[in-house]
């Protein structure tokens, strides 16, 4: 389950690892076959999707830094399930997703809701990078 990152190679071609093309592809085989056998048809609207990669670990730890980063888990399963699971990953909007370690065998938890409204995040949702990080009083400058 461990993936690669892409990586630019000579001229700035862009060239994903073996391991992360063979990685993608038995990921789509799997998920193929779960929506063949479940009736399901590929997600056209906007999507949430809830992810968590498990790991083997013989010692299970609740926090961890070990690889891979959990950006590159994701960047290589939505990229494997491109025009597979929904056409494009670029119709998630939401996104819930952790990697875990247990002493089990590894696997991937993954469910995906269609939706038609965001979740609420409260106060605790992070401002858009556009958006000014604290307000000013335009007639003072403070």
């Amino acid at each position: 389950m461990f993936t690669r990152r892409t990586r630019f190679g000579y001229r700035r071609q862009i060239m994903t690892p073996p391991e992360t093309r063979a990685y993608e592809r038995e990921v789509a085989t799997h998920v193929k076959a779960a929506l063949q056998r479940h009736g399901h048809s590929i997600y056209l609207g906007p999507l949430s999707v809830r992810v968590e990669f498990f790991f083997h670990d013989r010692h299970v730890r609740r926090h961890h830094t070990k690889a891979p980063d959990l950006d590159n888990l994701l960047k290589a399963l939505f990229d494997a399930l491109n025009g597979v699971l929904w056409k494009d990953d670029r119709q998630i909007d939401f996104i819930t997703a952790a990697k875990r370690f247990t002493q089990g065998e590894s696997y991937i938890a993954l469910q995906v809701v269609e939706d038609h409204s965001l979740p609420d995040l409260g106060a605790q949702a992070v401002p858009p990078r556009s958006a000014p990080l604290a307000s000013t009083d335009d007639s003072t400058g403070k």
